[in-house]
């Protein structure tokens, strides 16, 4: 067992670690790399930056509870999540990131904080019909940003090429699909089934 002044040893080096990595991925080359195409920045750089707000809440509120009677605090928190995700798919908002300094900060604070800290406090609080329309809608948004990039003539982002952009229509419509299948595979086939039928066949062997 660890004694409490070790846990909060392991606390402090994680939110260093965590802090390090929010630096690394906003401010190093290793930016510049990732915003160099928007494959990177729309599938690496933008979905680290909510990991990282999303740990960093598990580490600073690890026991975050809200009244059992009332799913409201966590659906709040879910929806503002799923605005500002909305606004940072938006071509132009991305575009505006690259040309504009200020944006640029904007989105490497609003993306953690925005997005990956509600979810971390929202998500386990609400329930199950609602998470499936939160994921419904973000599937649903991935086909409609899929067929957008890959079937625009022109580019959406003028800091990148249109070959990148198909290429990225593409990725958001395999995901897209993948997530379709995966969730469609655990509504048909729950856990309670799933366990079953593999007992079923334990057994019979």
């Amino acid at each position: 067992m660890f004694s409490n002044r070790d846990v909060r040893f392991y606390n402090h080096v994680n939110l260093v670690l965590l802090f390090i990595a929010w630096i690394t991925i906003c401010f190093s080359p290793i930016s510049t790399w990732l915003e160099s195409d928007i494959r990177l920045h729309m599938l690496v750089q933008l979905p680290a930056l909510v990991l990282l707000g999303y740990f960093l809440c598990k580490q600073l509120v690890p026991n975050w509870t809200v009244n059992s009677t009332s799913k409201q605090p966590g659906a709040a928190s879910v929806v503002l999540a799923l605005f500002v995700t909305i606004y940072w798919m938006i071509p132009k908002s991305l575009d505006a990131a690259l040309t504009y300094e200020i944006h640029s900060y904007i989105k490497y604070l609003s993306i953690p904080l925005l997005i990956g800290v509600p979810l971390a406090l929202g998500w386990h609080q609400v329930g199950s019909i609602f998470r499936g329309f939160v994921i419904i809608e973000l599937i649903a948004m991935l086909l409609r940003l899929g067929w957008l990039y890959r079937d625009s003539p022109i580019r959406l982002c003028s800091n990148y090429g249109l070959y990148e952009q198909n290429s990225l229509g593409n990725y958001f419509l395999i995901i897209a699909i993948t997530c379709s299948v995966y969730y469609s595979f655990k509504c048909f086939y729950p856990k309670n089934l799933r366990l079953t039928l593999k007992t079923k066949v334990t057994s019979s062997k």
